[in-house]
């Protein structure tokens, strides 16, 4: 009874156990059947990393565009493209397109105009009018006017 509940199932020899190792009778043959399964394993890893790869690289690239959003002004103009250091660490103003600008658009950005002196790029606002520095100097005039009543006082 024994071996009838074993007859269907037969037994490896002990050598079909065993691993087969290079230049042994029977490795080229199991090669040939490993060789696809191995390709296909890593095609499966290789497109894991790659995509494991572009995740890491767009970090790297959202990293250094809001680097250079909170370190820059990029200003479009009619003829070029200039970048200006900020005076401070913010992330207003980071693409600015001055080509239409009018003055009130300019007074409601002081920073970029601070930047902009301070790199030396005052050609690219616009030219103060005879109004607006005949203001400027009543401005101060007062400014100046006040002080002194107050130091009268």
């Amino acid at each position: 009874m024994h071996e009838s509940a074993h007859a269907g199932l037969s037994r490896q020899p002990t050598s079909a156990r065993q691993p087969v190792l290079p230049l042994q009778p029977g490795f080229y043959k199991n090669l040939w059947v490993m060789i696809p399964l191995i390709f296909a394993h890593l095609r499966r890893e290789a497109r894991v990393m790659r995509r494991i790869f572009a995740m890491f690289f767009g970090f790297g690239l959202g990293l250094v565009a809001m680097f250079l959003a909170f370190q820059m002004h990029v200003v479009k103009t009619d003829a070029d493209w200039h970048f200006v250091r900020k005076q401070e660490t913010q992330f207003a103003d980071f693409y600015v397109d001055i080509r239409k600008w009018d003055r009130d658009e300019w007074a409601r950005h002081p920073d970029f105009q601070q930047a902009l002196v301070a790199a030396g790029k005052t050609e690219l606002m616009p030219a103060a009018e005879p109004e607006d520095m005949i203001n400027e100097a009543l401005r101060t005039w007062d400014t100046a006017k006040r002080v002194l009543e107050a130091a009268r006082q």
